[in-house]
């Protein structure tokens, strides 16, 4: 059985001490997406949340500059309401964009009627005490999406993203006013920039940034094939002017005379990147360019270029991150100058890069490949600049490919640190899945900050000591800010425990509290111990967590006691231990190990193991760290089912028949057995079947069997 898979490493030319905070996020269901920090350093964070009346909403956190939560505000409509970025002006407000259906989203500005999809901006007061003025941008014939927000220094607000809304509100004497190109078959999508006033009641300028052509040689297939651009990028200059990233398959999007790239290699299924700068009033197109690949494999699944993030540096050169195939130009001396990922069965169709513009967008100054991403996501997603011109990047890659690598790879997301001409790197530390990798945030007075999408937030201090750097079940996959009583827990890091491992150890039937020196407390009660060594810990929340609502980790080390964060208290938070290749460590009926070579049959009982069922019959937890015996088994007290999950040859969420649900005969108390029947048939040439596990309102992530029909 497998405790854990995943770990935070940290290899970089020093030792880097950091902080994590986890906000709340609403549960499983809640999602971080966008960060920015304002002048003092505080971090707004804006997520998807869950309310517990089941209604989404958004958002959006205020922290310190060490990760603590200051406020709070949520708002939102009925329907379905999508944030995509934030930004902060001088005076501390806080701008959100994103896309909206809700008719009653909350707007106090009416720039003109909308229908179906349209682009939001929220502004918020500094204290998040309430929505100080909202708009809606879109139209009645066709749609908007919000990507992208920045605010200049006079405090304009600009917003980008992509439209087919043939009446977008765009102002006469912006670059491209022309709706865009359409037939009976279809409508191009555009790219959009618009211009508002600080109070967001006037609109500056706005125009459309697209092109109705694109490459197509397949016969009917071509009928209602336009170019389609997305934004996905903006950064505002010193002077107003604003530069858009993203990508688009529109041959004729518009660029420029001795721009690095003047033509599209892009087809109707290929996209090339592109940035363009505008004037500060929206007259002119100062310059566009593309960002190419150089190959000549037209595969649509891995030949698209996708710019996900732009920063400018003191002198106005552009930083410009993404995701792109084989073939994308680097530059020499870079970090990464190779497409790090052989080609090969389940290689990952895409690299992440990092790039330089020159101010003109004349001439690309530096291009490295910069790990691995997947076809739909990865890749470097956030970019920014420190003081003394250190490029900090934050995305997700096989560790294995990120340059270096890192000493101890363990994790897919990573925040690193690269010199200014892309030629070394200086920081780099992994995190597991949902630790960082969504977000980065440099603030003036210097401190850089990155977000997970689990509502991490991940802060880099320079040299250190021991830190905790990522908290999950020990059975899951995914950070996580919440636990429950008795769940198996791991935390990682470095520096957390002895440079040797230790395994836990057990006297008189219950399961020790310290290891080398080394102990966990939680509110100051010292949970029992699995496992210790300097980059992982494994550990068991104790029983008394079940009173709070909110409990704080700390590790007592022989040099000292280290302050990690505060988790939030579920009833239960449930995940199943897995092999590592995403099938449950099980044993079928005839007690051989659940595996390809020996798979269960149909109607046959399966037995799996989990943790955090949480809460106890009358809250009788046995003590802290008890290994259950045969003679003395007990139940959790809310209800267990396991259910076919999506995609399983079944409907989905069909109860199977659980026959046992309780204590693990021989296991440290907090983990469950769970002796469940399959179905009675399997499809001809049915290898696997998925389910989750449900523990009162908990459900785990999906974990298949393997099965014969």
């Amino acid at each position: 059985m497998r405790l854990a898979a995943l770990c935070v490493a940290v290899a970089a030319t020093g030792q880097t001490a950091l902080t994590v905070r986890y906000l709340d996020i609403g549960g499983r269901g809640g999602q971080s997406v966008a960060l920015a920090s304002d002048g003092g350093g505080n971090n707004f964070v804006v997520s998807t949340v869950i309310e517990p009346s089941g209604r989404p909403q958004i958002r959006v956190t205020k922290t310190d500059s060490r990760g603590n939560t200051l406020a709070a505000f949520d708002f939102g409509g009925s329907g379905q309401d999508t944030p995509a970025a934030v930004a902060v002006d001088g005076q501390g407000d806080v701008f959100v964009a994103g896309t909206t259906t809700s008719s009653d989203f909350p707007t106090t500005v009416t720039l003109g009627p909308t229908t179906g999809g349209a682009a939001f901006v929220v502004e918020l007061d500094g204290a998040l005490t309430g929505v100080l003025a909202a708009v809606k941008l879109g139209g009645t014939q066709g749609s908007a999406t919000g990507a992208a927000v920045g605010v200049d220094g006079s405090g304009n607000v600009y917003v980008a993203g992509g439209t087919d809304a043939l009446d977008f509100p765009v102002t006469q004497g912006a670059f491209q006013t022309a709706p865009p190109v359409h037939d009976e078959f279809g409508t191009a999508v555009y790219g959009f920039l618009t211009k508002l006033s600080p109070d967001l009641v006037h609109v500056m300028f706005s125009t459309y940034f697209g092109g109705g052509n694109t490459v197509c040689q397949g016969g009917s297939a071509c009928i209602g094939q336009f170019g389609r651009t997305s934004v996905g990028a903006l950064a505002i200059d010193a002077t107003g002017d604003a530069i858009l990233g993203g990508g688009t398959t529109a041959s004729d999007l518009p660029s420029t005379p001795g721009a690095y790239e003047t033509q599209c290699i892009c087809n109707y299924e290929r996209s090339a990147g592109f940035v363009a700068k505008f004037s500060q009033d929206g007259s002119k197109l100062l310059w566009s360019t593309f960002l190419n690949t150089l190959g000549e494999d037209l595969d649509p699944l891995n030949s698209n270029v996708r710019v996900q993030a732009t920063a400018l540096d003191a002198a106005g050169d552009v930083f410009v991150v993404g995701s792109a195939p084989a073939g994308f130009p680097t530059t020499t001396g870079a970090v990464q100058t190779q497409y790090p990922v052989q080609p090969g069965a389940g290689a990952p169709p895409y690299a992440g890069f990092v790039a330089k513009l020159d101010s003109m967008g004349a001439t690309l100054l530096y291009s490295s490949y910069f790990g691995s991403a997947g076809v739909y996501s990865g890749g470097v997603q956030s970019v920014g600049e420190d003081a003394s011109g250190e490029v900090w990047l934050t995305g997700n890659s096989l560790p294995t490919a990120l340059p270096g690598p890192p000493a101890h790879p363990l994790g897919p997301e990573y925040v690193a640190s690269v010199a200014a001409d892309l030629g070394s790197v200086g920081t780099m530390f992994t995190t597991p899945q949902g630790g960082a990798g969504a977000a980065l945030s440099v603030a003036g007075t210097g401190t850089i900050a990155a977000l997970g999408g689990r509502g991490s937030l991940v802060l880099p201090a320079g040299a250190g000591d021991a830190s905790i750097a990522g908290v999950l079940n020990a059975a899951g996959g995914e950070v996580s800010g919440t636990v429950a009583p008795t769940e198996v827990i791991t935390l990682y890091g470095y520096n957390l425990g002895p440079a040797s491992p230790l395994s836990g150890v057990i006297s008189n039937g219950v399961l020790g509290s310290s290891l080398g020196g080394y102990e966990v407390l939680f509110d100051g009660v010292p949970a029992p111990l699995l496992y210790a060594s300097a980059n992982q810990i494994n550990c068991v929340v104790p029983g008394e967590a079940f009173a709070v609502d909110t409990v704080s980790v700390q590790i007592r080390t022989p040099q000292g006691t280290l302050a990690g964060p505060a988790l939030s208290v579920l009833q239960a938070e449930v995940e199943i231990f897995q092999t590592g290749s995403g099938y449950a460590a099980a044993v079928n009926e005839d007690g051989g190990v659940n595996s390809a070579a020996h798979p269960a049959g149909p109607g046959s009982v399966v037995t799996m193991w989990a943790t955090g069922a949480g809460l106890y019959p009358g809250n009788g937890f046995p003590a802290d760290g008890t290994i259950v015996s045969a003679g003395s088994l007990g139940a959790p007290a809310l209800p267990v089912s396991v259910v076919a999950a999506p995609g399983a040859f079944s409907q989905a969420l069909d109860s199977l028949e659980v026959e046992y649900a309780g204590d693990a005969p021989g296991a440290v108390f907090g983990v469950m057995q769970v002796n469940f029947r399959l179905p009675e048939f399997f499809a001809p040439g049915t290898s696997s079947y998925r389910i989750q596990l449900q523990v009162g309102g908990s459900l785990s992530d999906p974990v298949s069997i393997y099965v014969h029909p």
